[in-house]
């Protein structure tokens, strides 16, 4: 149980240390059981025994847990939302270049396609040529050699 001590004169000592006027909590734990039983039968001082109070220390490394956890918190949400980001990029990156080799192979396709058509073309006038102009050389039918 925690306690409110005050002294009758200010800075009145026991179990080590000073008691001011006003009255002073002090935490649960601060005091021995040997040294509650002093300090309530010294007629000096007044001892009211009251709900914790709370410890200041105890308090102090409380809120700066409290702050490092907000701390860490809102570190591995930036660093998840980086993380999203530089793989929303790569993703982005990637769909670009696959987009590009795309339109590359369908260029490639239809430069041979092109070419495959052109040198048929050329084939196939080479040989209407060629048919002509065998058929010049033969004689007609009914004409003699």
């Amino acid at each position: 149980m925690a306690l409110r001590i005050t002294a009758q004169n200010d800075g009145f000592r026991r179990c080590g240390i000073p008691h001011p006027a006003q009255p002073t909590d002090h935490p649960a734990g601060r005091f021995t059981e040997e040294q509650i039983a002093i300090l309530k039968a010294d007629p000096m001082l007044t001892v009211v025994e009251i709900e914790d109070a709370p410890d200041p220390e105890a308090e102090k490394k409380a809120q700066a847990e409290k702050e490092a956890a907000e701390k860490k918190v809102a570190a591995d949400k930036e660093a998840a939302e980086k993380d999203a980001a530089d793989k929303k990029a790569a993703a982005d990156k990637e769909a670009t270049e696959k987009d590009a080799a795309d339109k590359k192979a369908a260029a490639d396709k239809e430069a041979a396609e092109k070419d495959a058509a052109d040198k048929k073309a050329a084939t196939d006038k080479e040989a209407s040529e060629k048919k002509a102009v065998a058929g010049k050389k033969t004689p007609a039918s009914g004409q003699k050699k």
